[in-house]
């Protein structure tokens, strides 16, 4: 994932009501394996789990037991099995971009790259690989130039 805004402005969009808050992809995937060579699992709610804001304070959420998280499948945790649909509130698309996968919103704050990317070997170039490869080199850059600060004060 690249967070391309202020992850603060989530807060904009948070109602006290939901036990959480997700981009509600309509998501089936036409891969059968996933980036990593696993199995394509298509599930209910496939993705909302990706990225999501939990209200701690909301009762449902005590509902999710330490049993269920160590018994369940993950795709019945994935899918918030513990929540009813009303208590699953929407943020707006460009929370979680499904990066080739899905039109590009408008506003983006985070480009969730499910298919993969750029930092795979053998990966095929894909449009909008430019958001990962942008933040890689500037913290690559970023790393250099704090090296060298470092290598500055050992010498002086």
């Amino acid at each position: 994932m690249v967070f391309t805004g202020d992850i603060y402005d989530i807060y904009k969009e948070l109602k006290p009501e939901y036990a959480i808050q997700c981009v509600q992809h309509n998501h089936v995937p036409k891969e059968t394996e996933k980036m990593d060579g696993q199995v394509q699992t298509i599930y209910n709610r496939k993705n909302w789990s990706s990225f999501f804001a939990i209200n701690a304070d909301h009762p449902s959420n005590d509902n999710l037991t330490m049993e269920m998280v160590n018994t369940l499948p993950g795709r019945d945790l994935h899918a918030f099995c513990w929540l009813k649909d009303t208590e699953i509130g929407a943020l707006a698309p460009g929370w979680n971009w499904l990066v080739n996968a899905q039109a590009r919103p408008e506003i983006l704050y985070n480009a969730h790259l499910t298919l993969g990317g750029p930092w795979f070997p053998n990966w095929t170039p894909q449009p909008h690989d430019e958001l990962w490869l942008q933040y890689h080199d500037n913290m690559l850059a970023e790393q250099k130039t704090t090296e060298h600060l470092a290598t500055e004060r050992k010498l002086a």
